[in-house]
């Protein structure tokens, strides 16, 4: 499994044009749609699990 350092490093040397999705894929073992979806911006979040929601105080209303 690869780490997010090492993705960091493998997207780092893509972007520079050093070299190619494909051969980092070939080397690094990470999953090809992983690196293209963040190279492109379709990113997800790695957590797992319920969202939680953000409350401002100044925005609730106590309803008694």
């Amino acid at each position: 499994m690869w780490t997010s350092e090492a993705f960091e490093e493998v997207m780092d040397t893509i972007e520079n044009g050093t070299t190619s999705l494909r051969k980092e894929n070939r080397h690094w073992n990470i999953p090809l749609t992983s690196l293209s979806y963040h190279l492109y911006g379709k990113t997800r979040s790695r957590k797992l699990g319920p969202g939680g929601m953000l409350i401002v105080k100044e925005d609730q209303v106590v309803i008694v």
